[in-house]
């Protein structure tokens, strides 16, 4: 037993019992109980009155039913159902119309399914937005709609080179290939012939800056204490003419 315990008993069936017990007992959380206990009430109280406030009843049918059950018969959310309450509609029209995707009734096989219904049989192997634009705006039958399978990938462009036919991704994994796959993609695109694009390495683009007799890169440049403008700024000072590097790199930017 607990500190909390031992300072909150009761006895319950000839023997002594706390908070973790009575929880166990009434089913309500310690928590609760605990706020209980400062509001003046006592273990026993508790006990013998748990008082757990009852949801609201629904008359259905000849049933009483929780908003939660009655949205579970639905198909659809607690809240959802709630609005369509509030809006004045009937629990029985509600009930009976259920959500958007289950209003709609769709005939295969001779029996009628909802669209939710529908995406859970087993043959059905596409997504739900799929099925609906088959459905919906492409106005498929729903044989059709089901049963056929998602469209495939685009299918890969087969590049002629030494007699063999690659794709791009086997180009590159040839021994003579120089360059990564962006550089020969955009060569092949850009009219380069399989055999030039592969083979011709790709031009050093790192520019070098000479700088008060020392050589230097871009992101060297732009970490020298002296440098008051960011990486950008400086690339664009420097492939303007009217910059010399040393210019570039100590004018403060413009405001």
């Amino acid at each position: 037993m607990n500190k909390n315990d031992r300072k909150y008993e009761c006895i319950y069936e000839g023997r002594i019992i706390g908070i973790s017990e009575v929880a166990k007992i009434t089913g309500i959380k310690k928590d609760t109980i605990y706020h209980k206990l400062i509001r003046g009430k006592t273990l026993q109280d508790i006990i013998d009155n748990p008082s757990l406030k009852k949801p609201k009843m629904y008359i259905f049918g000849e049933k009483e039913c929780t908003i939660n059950e009655l949205a579970e018969l639905a198909g659809m959310t607690r809240n959802s159902f709630l609005k369509r309450l509030n809006n004045g509609e009937s629990i029985s029209s509600i009930v009976s119309t259920g959500s958007y995707a289950n209003r709609k009734k769709y005939k295969y096989l001779d029996k009628w399914y909802s669209f939710s219904e529908l995406l859970t049989l087993p043959e059905c192997h596409i997504n739900s937005n799929t099925l609906r634009t088959r459905l919906d705006i492409f106005n498929w039958n729903v044989e059709k709609a089901i049963l056929t399978p998602p469209s495939k990938q685009k299918k890969e462009k087969f590049y002629l080179y030494k007699g063999k036919k690659y794709t791009l991704k086997k180009l590159i994994e040839l021994p003579e290939c120089k360059v990564n796959i962006h550089t020969l993609r955009a060569r092949i695109y850009s009219g380069w012939n399989i055999e030039e694009a592969l083979i011709t390495k790709a031009a050093n683009q790192t520019n070098k800056y000479f700088y008060q007799g020392k050589v230097y890169t871009l992101k060297e440049l732009v970490k020298l204490p002296e440098c008051k403008v960011n990486i950008h700024t400086l690339r664009r000072r420097l492939k303007n003419s009217k910059f010399n590097v040393e210019e570039a790199i100590t004018l403060p930017p413009q405001k």
